[in-house]
């Protein structure tokens, strides 16, 4: 069966989806979800003659039609172009899930899943499905690279089988199709000749969604059952704003009298010239060959003018932003030269600039408590009178005795404490560094766990040797500063006693030789660098998350290589040129209204 092309654009099917022709790009199906190639949405009420028309113009029998036949769920066609015939595939789609598919061969067995699967969404009540649709994939030489929507027609009047609510449930469905498809689409909407304008459901769609307008092209179906003078009144309408758009109407006849679709072409013709209308025939307002005209204009336009440079600004943004994401794991990469100077030198600062919030960890969790513990067990000795003996045995004269003893142990508990939560910090810091943090180095040596590990235990020995020289040097500071500010003061006719002195200072006098090592970094360069050549292994933990992005990122260059996208560049710049004009007309247009 010879095949009208509907679109002379020729589109990659990487673009796509679907076809062992362009299999080595089938990875760029998936590269942007926002990226989808134009559809034809058609849409009209039901019984309009809207599957007809989609024969006609795809020029394939496979749409559901005829007495009580009519189209219950949405139909995506899509006409691909490949070397060979091959049966059309069927796809049943759930819920955004493909649930079923199968090579089709006829009309009927189409009619049968549609009509199984919108039992089994409505529990064997007639309706619409809301849920799901049918994916028709049809290959052949003679095709072109098209995508044709199929929507249930609009039900004015249900029958005794369907529920009340049908004109709401198609128009439900329809919006969200239109919202779906929005930015993508061309529109061919679908009347009856004979429908008044004010009750069209046609109409009504348009009220409700007018940026539609721009690219919907009109067809009046069934000439043949009116006459002449009633086609050409639809054609003069003024007050119907299709015949004041840009596309404005085709007019067509739906007798199937003929056997093929060739022949009822031929038939068509031959209609509108015996009943007078040779001048729209010429004028290509009337016949489906006219339509299938208007379409691959509209089509070629539209994909050349619309969708060709806003598809190739997404994937010019899309491959900056993959690029910018597989930088951000980190580099140099896995394997290359520089990487251990690179993650040494970045771990370097790193821990030198750990120290500020080394200070806020030090502070709240270890010197403040410490505060709190040292002042209370101070005050149980200070100002309190107590025999001569017992006075002595807490403050002997080498000024050590119980006080010193209960401040020597606050202040090294103090001290253990904070060798473990110094570590801890350095550890956290270090595997904070990985992709996503802004502050982090762009070596992001976070990624590799076996250097971290071997930074921390070369860390945990080095302060474990600080903490000991710490430990011994407040005991030095808690009995030196107690010589200077603690004050025995004797009542010996009473044999009592007491000591004077103020807490603060000598928790004071602790925390200054404290914060000394806390202020300090934990690691200097040396321990970095043994840590990295005591690194056995320097796998990255996000290796899956880069091969991931760089697949992706290589269909997402093989995409904008295609054919269509080679102009792409001076097509968004002529686009971006035109919405600005537009965009500055309509300004001086609302300042002159104003």
């Amino acid at each position: 069966m010879g095949r009208r092309p509907i679109c002379g654009v020729r589109r990659d099917e990487a673009t796509v989806g679907g076809g062992s022709k362009q299999e080595k790009g089938a990875g760029a199906v998936t590269v942007l979800a926002a990226v989808m190639t134009p559809v034809v949405l058609v849409f009209g009420a039901e019984s309009a003659g809207k599957s007809t028309i989609l024969e006609r113009v795809a020029m394939l029998p496979l749409f559901p039609k005829g007495d009580g036949i009519c189209t219950r769920l949405p139909i995506l066609v899509q006409l691909r172009q490949s070397k060979d015939d091959r049966p059309p595939r069927l796809t049943v789609v759930e819920d955004e899930k493909v649930v079923d598919y199968e090579d089709m061969d006829t009309e009927e067995e189409i009619r049968k899943i549609m009509e199984e699967t919108v039992k089994r969404e409505n529990d064997d009540v007639i309706g619409i499905s809301k849920r799901s649709y049918l994916k028709l994939v049809v290959t052949g030489p003679d095709f072109p690279n098209l995508d044709l929507l199929d929507l249930p027609g609009l039900v004015v009047n249900p029958d005794g089988n369907e529920p009340e609510t049908m004109l709401e449930d198609t128009h439900a469905l329809l919006h969200t199709w239109v919202e779906r498809t929005k930015g993508r689409a061309i529109y061919l909407a679908i009347r009856e000749v004979g429908s008044k304008v004010k009750t069209s459901q046609v109409h009504a769609v348009l009220r409700k969604h007018p940026f539609m307008l721009e690219n919907t092209l009109g067809v009046l179906t069934k000439c043949d059952e009116v006459r002449n003078r009633k086609i050409r009144q639809a054609l003069e309408d003024q007050t119907d704003p299709i015949n004041t758009s840009k596309h404005k109407y085709v007019v067509t006849s739906n007798e199937p009298g003929e056997s093929s679709l060739e022949a009822q072409a031929a038939a068509e013709r031959k209609f509108f010239m015996d009943e007078g209308m040779s001048d729209l025939v010429d004028a290509g307002q009337a016949t489906c060959d006219a339509l299938v005209e208007k379409v691959s204009g509209m089509y070629n336009a539209y994909l050349l003018e619309t969708w060709v440079p806003t598809t190739f600004e997404l994937l010019v943004l899309k491959k900056k932003g993959l690029k910018e994401s597989i930088a951000d794991l980190g580099v140099p990469l896995q394997g290359s030269d520089g990487l251990e100077d690179a993650v040494v030198k970045g771990a370097t600062r790193l821990a030198k600039t750990v120290v500020d919030r080394q200070l806020d960890m030090v502070v709240d969790q270890v010197l403040e408590p410490f505060e709190e513990s040292a002042t209370k067990a101070i005050a149980v000795h200070v100002g309190v009178d107590m025999d001569v003996q017992t006075l002595q045995r807490t403050m002997n004269a080498k000024y050590e005795g119980t006080l010193h003893d209960d401040v020597v142990r606050a202040a090294q508990g103090a001290v253990d404490s904070m060798g473990g939560l110094l570590v801890k910090g350095l550890e956290e810091a270090l595997r904070k560094d990985v992709a996503g943090n802004a502050d982090g180095t762009p070596a992001r040596f976070g990624r590799f766990d076996a250097f971290v590990k071997a930074v921390v235990s070369l860390a945990s020995e080095a302060i474990a040797g600080k903490i000991d020289s710490l430990k011994r040097d407040v005991e030095d500071c808690v009995k030196s500063t107690l010589r200077k500010v603690a004050c025995p003061s004797y009542n010996l006719k009473a044999r009592q006693g007491r000591i004077e002195m103020d807490p603060k200072v000598l928790v004071d006098a602790v925390m200054h030789i404290v914060l000394d090592v806390a202020l300090a970094p934990l690691v200097d360069d040396s321990v970095v660098e043994n840590a990295a050549k005591a690194c056995a292994t320097w796998e990255e933990s996000c290796a899956e998350t880069r091969s991931s992005l760089e697949k992706e990122l290589k269909s997402v260059e093989k995409v904008m290589e295609i054919e269509i996208f080679k102009g792409g560049e001076e097509l968004l710049r002529k686009k971006k040129a035109a919405d600005e004009a537009a965009a500055k007309k309509k300004a001086a247009e609302e300042k002159e209204t104003h």
